[in-house]
């Protein structure tokens, strides 16, 4: 068959963009100095602010905690899913 080449690397590429998308957010993280903000030591020196944001938004604040971290689970990929499967 003359497109089956064509077709199973076009497919095995677009396999890849999730897992490309991750490290180039993840590069993007830490070269824009992301890694500097995102500690403990941040968290506990905003915490007056962060309390007084959820004072504020209320109910909205577990919204967007809630779709934050819907997000960031959907972004984890488990080793499990990158075996390779056997064709059935």
């Amino acid at each position: 068959m003359p497109g089956t080449a064509t077709r199973s690397s076009g497919v095995a590429l677009r396999r890849l963009m999730p897992l490309a998308f991750l490290a180039m957010a993840g590069i993007s993280f830490v070269v824009l100095g992301g890694h500097r903000y995102l500690t403990f030591a941040a968290l506990a020196e905003n915490r007056a602010w962060l309390c007084g944001l959820v004072a504020r938004w209320g109910a909205g604040a577990v919204l967007v905690y809630v779709l934050i971290y819907a997000a960031l689970v959907a972004l984890s990929v488990p080793g499990f899913a990158w075996r390779h499967r056997s064709p059935v």
